[in-house]
């Protein structure tokens, strides 16, 4: 499917979603384009302070193999904080981030190989990403990084 094809699904189904909430609601479609506008706005704006500069440093490559985690909290330590829910695979070559598709359409996938990162597992539940040589925030896992299953990070 294409990009724009895949977009402009993303845009109607969550245009229609916000519509029926808005009809069941009473508020007609005023407020539907008003929810509509919000919800794309605030998606987009999260996604250049934050993301972008991921995106930056890290484009995302197909699908490595590794073990997956599905509907991972993460969230970076600054300039804001803000959390996301992620797809995460830990492969023997680094990590793969995916936006879960309800965000996806400003958020590409990032892959960060193990040479790049300091990986500190705070306890056995959250892991923490820091960026070698680079003046990024750290991000945050809600996952075990050091025991997945596959090669463990440097």
């Amino acid at each position: 499917m294409s990009r724009i094809v895949y977009i402009g699904l993303h845009v109607f189904a969550v245009y229609v979603v916000v519509m029926l909430v808005s009809i069941a609601f009473h508020g007609g479609w005023p407020v539907s384009l008003l929810f509509a506008a919000m919800y794309f706005g605030v998606t987009y704006v999260v996604s250049r302070v934050l993301w972008h500069p991921l995106h930056q440093a890290f484009p995302g490559k197909v699908n490595p193999r590794g073990k997956r985690h599905y509907m991972v909290q993460a969230w970076f330590s600054e300039p804001v904080f803000a959390r996301c829910t992620v797809n995460v695979t830990i492969a023997n070559e680094g990590i793969r981030l995916s936006a879960i598709p309800m965000f996806r359409l400003f958020f590409p996938p990032l892959f960060m190989p193990w040479s790049e990162l300091n990986v500190s597992q705070e306890n056995p539940r959250l892991a923490k990403l820091s960026f070698l040589g680079r003046s990024l925030p750290d991000l945050y896992l809600a996952c075990d990084i050091e025991t997945s299953g596959t090669s463990s990070p440097p």
